[in-house]
């Protein structure tokens, strides 16, 4: 499961990150460990402290991958996209 859990998020996190090398890990403590490098800026992020439990239920896995990507563009001083729109109802 952790193998299955790790290789989810590293191919979504991929998918929004084009040219850069995304590596995810779960450790034996259930905590899981996001590297991002950007080779052509020589940019690299280490996000830690997620819980293997909240990658798991019903999109949990795109919510977390998502407020990864949120803190990935705030570290590049970056407004994110999440935050300039407004919902409307």
């Amino acid at each position: 499961m952790k193998h299955r859990l790790e290789t989810r998020l590293q191919t979504r996190l991929s998918a929004f990150l084009p040219g850069h090398v995304v590596k995810c890990t779960i450790g034996p403590d259930g905590t899981v460990g996001v590297a991002v490098d950007c080779p052509a800026s020589g940019e690299s992020w280490l996000i830690t402290g997620i819980t293997m439990q909240s990658l798991m239920g019903r999109g949990a896995l795109e919510n977390s991958a998502d407020q990864i990507l949120v803190e990935i563009s705030v570290a590049r001083g970056e407004v994110p996209l999440l935050l300039t729109q407004q919902k409307v109802e």
